[in-house]
């Protein structure tokens, strides 16, 4: 996950990429005068930046309480938050991108998301308290059923978010969540880290989450004061939209979110802590980044949802785009894990690394065609094909993973996860040709160059490992090593890609956005050298 050029260049790229809604898109018009695909891909950079800013801020917040706390704090109130996850997306009803996709929202539509939003607040914290009787034996450890009663709060206080802020992004216009996100993150990460200094325990976690709910019901009722009523008037048209999504939601959270209960439950709670954060470390490039596309893509293809033609197009060049980017990164975060583990988290985490690994590699599997996919499906409401894609992970997941943990421990358990990551990258492909009839021969073209590409970088990173510095032997050492990879990584990479269109005669879309980067940071340069020479000049 780590030769990229950081969180700026694949922002750059990314809605580079985004771009390409241009070439098919710029009879749309929306607000403003503005094309859809400017309002996309200003929508998918503004978007892209908060994700990384929410993840940047979480990150220097989690080397931090890595340091001030131990695997086991982490493992306890993983146990509970995976639960609550659980719960979060097996409830889920897809309020959010039914009023996204309303051409025009009803008062009588938003007084049925918000009470269907409090009425699943209370179940979930009902679920959560009646799992504090029966989780702490299950699990072998008494404190556990004081850290649900507690976080049992937080569906309660999440459900009051006013469901107008998703107003805000059917327009496009994604500053106000921006507000959301941020402010609340760094509130919640400064009092976090504040309790962490002064009581070294769990709590602060506890704590932590409980003040990022609240403060974003706050800010969000700031951004959107009206409030909506209760009422449930509009829950057919609500239910007609969102049935199969929260099936889909359903088997989501299955897939995604067991595995942290199953090691806690089949292992230890330390174990537990130490999948934890080496499964938010693995994703964190991939699933901050990936969510973001689907999100600005969303909302800009229901803009020409009856015009297919162009949707296939924009759908097969992002989704060799994305490829061209995530196999890199997924793939290269493998090779890196050890010295990245080793200096932002400590050594106590090292136990972590060869979680970091094999997850990384794949998340990045997974990730394939898996924004393009959603995005299209909501865009036509094909929400049907989602609920598939759910249960295909489900059943080749989960049952894999419960008796290779059972039989094996992780090593058994990363074998169910590969599984189910091959199973979620054919369901996107069949999700793409089912909606835009898009080719499976066209759509695997998508992915020579990527994997060739990868390979390449792969195997000169393997070479490499056996003469640079090794993370055991000091900070300084695994600073140097970090940074050597990630130039190897690229360098490769970048060179294969070369070579590639060379041979084949022929560029796609990625390439053609890196020679835009790199000619455009070019002539920065240049005008910098320009301007520092002329003010130089007597």
């Amino acid at each position: 996950m780590h030769p990229e050029p950081g969180p700026g260049g694949i922002l750059f790229w990314s809605v580079s990429g985004l771009k390409s809604l241009q070439t098919v898109g710029q009879d749309v018009p929306s607000s403003g005068g503005k094309s859809t695909a400017a309002l996309v891909t200003r929508g998918a950079a503004l978007f892209m930046a908060i994700r990384w800013g929410v993840r940047a801020i979480g990150l220097v917040s989690t080397m931090v309480l890595a340091r001030l706390l131990v695997p086991a704090d982490f493992g306890l109130v993983a146990i509970a938050t995976s639960l609550i996850a659980i719960l979060n997306t097996v409830t889920e009803l897809g309020a959010r991108s039914a009023t996204i996709r309303q051409e025009k929202v009803s008062q009588e539509f938003l007084d049925t998301v918000l009470t269907l939003q409090l009425l699943r607040g209370l179940v979930i914290a009902a679920l959560v308290l009646t799992s504090s009787l029966v989780l702490p034996g299950m699990m072998k450890d008494a404190r556990l059923g004081m850290v649900l009663l507690c976080l049992a709060l937080e569906p309660l206080i999440s459900a009051f978010v006013n469901p107008r802020m998703a107003l805000f992004e059917g327009k496009l216009n994604f500053g106000p969540e921006a507000i959301l996100q941020i402010s609340a993150k760094i509130l919640s990460t400064v009092l976090t880290i504040a309790i962490a200094l002064w009581q070294r325990s769990y709590w602060a976690l506890i704590a932590g989450t409980l003040i990022a709910s609240s403060a974003k019901v706050l800010i969000s009722s700031a951004l959107a004061p009206a409030w909506p009523r209760v009422g449930l008037s509009a829950w057919g048209e609500l239910f007609r939209f969102s049935g199969w999504v929260t099936l889909a939601s359903l088997f989501d959270s299955l897939a995604s979110g067991f595995d942290q209960l199953i090691v806690g439950g089949f292992l230890n709670v330390r174990t537990a802590g130490l999948y934890n954060v080496g499964a938010a470390l693995a994703a964190m490039p991939l699933y901050e980044f990936l969510p973001v596309v689907n999100r600005a893509l969303m909302p800009g293809l229901v803009k020409f949802k009856h015009d297919v033609n162009k949707m296939r197009q924009v759908s097969l060049d992002v989704t060799g785009f994305l490829a061209g980017l995530s196999l890199p990164v997924g793939v290269g975060f493998c090779f890196v894990a050890p010295e990245f583990v080793h200096l932002f988290y400590g050594d106590k985490w090292n136990e972590a690394v060869p979680i970091v690994q094999v997850l990384s590699v794949g998340a990045a599997l997974g990730s394939i065609g898996g924004a393009v996919a959603t995005a299209t499906a909501l865009a036509l409401g094909r929400t049907d094909l989602m609920f598939q894609r759910a249960l295909y992970t489900v059943l080749l997941r989960v049952p894999p993973f419960i008796l290779g943990i059972w039989m094996y421990g992780l090593p058994g358990a990363f074998a169910g996860y590969f599984m189910g990551s091959l199973a979620v990258m054919l369901s996107n492909m069949m999700i793409l040709h089912r909606t835009l009839s898009l080719g499976y021969g066209k759509l695997a073209g998508q992915m020579v160059r990527p994997v060739v590409c990868v390979a390449v970088m792969a195997l000169a990173l393997y070479m490499a490992q056996a003469w640079l510095p090794q993370a055991s032997a000091g900070a300084g050492a695994a600073a140097a090593a970090l940074g050597m990879k990630i130039v190897i990584g690229i360098a490769a990479c970048g060179a294969a890609r070369l070579a590639f269109s060379k041979i084949s005669g022929r560029r796609e879309l990625l390439d053609i956005k890196t020679d835009e980067a790199l000619e455009a940071a070019a002539a920065k340069l240049r005008a910098m050298s320009v301007f520092s020479s002329g003010k130089a000049s007597p």
